[in-house]
C-alpha cells in the first residue's frame, strides 16, 4: 500500500507548477480586465458616489446666493459680521515654528493680527487695518508703515513692496464681506473639475488691470480659493481655504487659510484656533480697531509717498504745520515730483526697511490736499489700541528675562526683550 501511495503522488507533483501557472494566468487576466474596464468604460461607474451641494449648471445669482448666505444669514442663521480668536497659529515661510497670534476680522474694513514673540509673549508684529487706513509694525524695524484705503492701489504700483498687502481682499478672505454679483462673471476654468469661479476685473489707478477670482468647489458649495491675478495672468496673491468648521450659530469657517505670494516666494499658514463668531465685545471695542501708538515707531505714510513718485504734488509746508497727533513730530525732505522719474519709484531707503522709501514723514489729516476731497483721518488713540483678548494666548506664559529689559510698547503688564531699538535711539 505503501508503494501505491507513493505511486499515485508523483503525478501530483509533476502537475502542481501547471496548476500554479493556471492560477497566475487567472490572476492576470483578472486584473487586466480591471484595467481595461477602468480605461474603457465610463469613469463615473466606479467613482465613489457623493452628494454634489451645487449644481454644474448653476446661475451666477444662485452661485452668489449661496455663498452669501454664510455671510448675511438666514432665518435661522445670523450669519458672520465678523469673529475673533486668542489661540490662532501663523507659520511664515523662514521660521520654522508657528507663531501665537490673537487675530480679529470685521465687516467692512477692521482687521487686526497681532503676532506674540512664542517664549516672552512680547508683540512681534501688529497689522491692522479700520475704515481710513490700515498699518504694519514688526519688532525688527522701528518704523510703523501707514497707508489710507484710497491709496492703497497706488502704493502697490510705485513702491518696490516685497510682499503686496491689501486689506479689503484680506477681510474678503476671512469671509465676512458679502459678494456683490454685479461686481463678477462667472467661469468654468476646468471641465472635468468640480470648480467654479467668479471673476472682477479691476482697474488700478495707474490703469493695469487686477483680477479678484473667487474659487467654489461645487461639491463642498464653499469657497476653495481666492486670488489675486494680473492681466497677464500672473498670480500675485493667493489664499487656500480648509478644515471648515461648523460654527454654534449655525455658520461654517475655514479654520486653516494658506496665504502665498508667488513673486516674493513667501507663504503664511494661519491655523485660526478655535474662533468665535460675532462676539458681543465687538459692539464696544472701538479701540480695537485703532491704529497702536507705539513708543519710538517711526511713521511712514507710503500713500503720501507713492502720490510724489507719480508726479502729484504734495505739500511739503503743510506737513509741519499740522499738528503731530499724539506721535512726536517727524521732519522729512523728500524729493519733490519733478526730481522723479517716470514709473516706479526708485527711492533711496535712509531705514533698514524693504520698502523705496525716504526718511519717515508726519501723519497729516487736513483736507488742504490738491487730489480732491478726502475724509479726515481718524485721531491716533491716547493708549496702546491692544485689547485685554489680544493678550490672553500668552498670559500664562512663562516670562525668560534676558539681562536687560524695557516695557513693552503695548501695556504695562508686558515686558519684552530691549533688542528693539529704545525710543532715545531713534531721536
Amino acid at each position: 500500500m505503501t508503494n501505491s501511495l507513493r505511486h499515485k503522488s508523483k503525478p501530483l507533483k509533476r502537475d502542481q507548477p501547471a496548476r500554479q501557472a493556471s492560477l497566475i494566468s487567472l490572476n492576470s487576466c483578472f486584473f487586466i480586465g480591471l484595467m481595461l474596464l477602468s480605461c474603457g468604460c465610463p469613469s463615473n461607474k466606479l467613482k465613489f458616489t457623493h452628494k454634489q451641494v451645487l449644481e454644474s449648471d448653476i446661475s451666477k445669482e444662485q452661485l452668489v446666493e449661496h455663498l452669501n448666505r454664510n455671510i448675511l444669514g438666514t432665518e435661522n442663521s445670523p450669519g458672520i459680521a465678523g469673529w475673533r480668536t486668542s489661540d490662532a497659529k501663523i507659520q511664515v515661510t523662514g521660521i520654522p515654528f508657528p507663531l501665537p497670534a490673537s487675530m480679529a476680522v470685521e465687516a467692512p474694513r477692521n482687521l487686526r493680527i497681532v503676532v506674540s514673540h512664542p517664549i516672552t509673549g512680547g508683540q512681534e508684529v501688529d497689522l491692522g487695518s479700520n475704515r481710513d487706513r490700515f498699518w504694519l509694525w514688526t519688532k525688527e524695524q522701528p518704523e510703523m508703515i501707514v497707508c489710507n484705503h484710497e491709496d492703497a492701489s497706488l502704493a502697490l504700483q510705485h513702491l518696490e513692496m516685497p510682499i503686496q498687502i491689501q486689506p479689503e481682499w484680506l477681510v474678503e478672505v476671512f469671509g465676512v464681506i458679502p459678494i456683490e454679483a454685479d461686481e463678477y462673471t462667472l467661469e468654468r476654468p476646468q471641465i472635468d473639475e468640480p470648480v467654479l469661479d467668479l471673476v472682477s476685473v479691476r482697474t488700478s489707478p495707474t490703469g493695469h488691470q487686477v483680477e479678484r477670482v473667487i474659487r467654489v468647489n461645487t461639491f463642498t458649495g464653499r469657497v476653495q480659493e481666492h486670488f489675486l491675478r494680473s492681466g497677464a495672468g500672473d498670480i500675485i496673491a493667493s489664499a487656500t481655504l480648509k478644515k471648515y468648521t461648523d460654527m454654534p450659530n449655525g455658520t461654517s469657517l475655514p479654520t486653516s487659510v494658506r496665504i502665498s505670494w508667488p513673486e516674493a516666494k513667501t507663504e503664511m499658514k494661519i491655523s485660526l484656533g478655535h474662533p468665535s463668531v460675532n462676539p458681543p465685545s465687538f459692539a464696544t471695542a472701538n479701540s480695537l480697531w485703532e491704529m497702536p501708538n507705539i513708543d519710538g515707531a517711526r511713521v511712514v505714510d507710503i500713500g503720501k509717498l507713492s502720490r510724489q513718485a507719480a508726479g502729484e504734488y504734495v505739500n511739503q509746508s503743510s506737513l509741519s504745520d499740522d499738528p503731530a497727533s499724539n506721535i512726536r513730530q517727524l521732519r522729512h525732505s523728500a524729493p519733490t515730483a519733478r526730481s522723479l522719474p517716470s514709473g516706479k519709484a526708485s527711492l533711496a531707503p535712509t531705514a533698514p526697511v524693504q520698502l523705496g522709501v525716504p526718511e519717515p514723514i508726519t501723519e497729516d489729516g487736513s483736507d488742504r490736499n490738491p487730489l480732491g476731497k478726502r475724509r479726515p483721518l481718524q485721531p491716533l488713540p491716547d493708549d496702546d489700541g491692544i485689547p485685554e483678548w489680544a493678550k490672553d494666548h500668552s498670559a500664562n506664559k512663562p516670562i525668560i528675562q534676558p539681562e536687560a529689559w524695557q516695557r513693552s510698547e503695548y501695556s504695562g503688564a508686558t515686558w519684552r526683550s530691549s533688542s528693539a531699538p529704545r525710543p532715545q535711539e531713534l531721536e
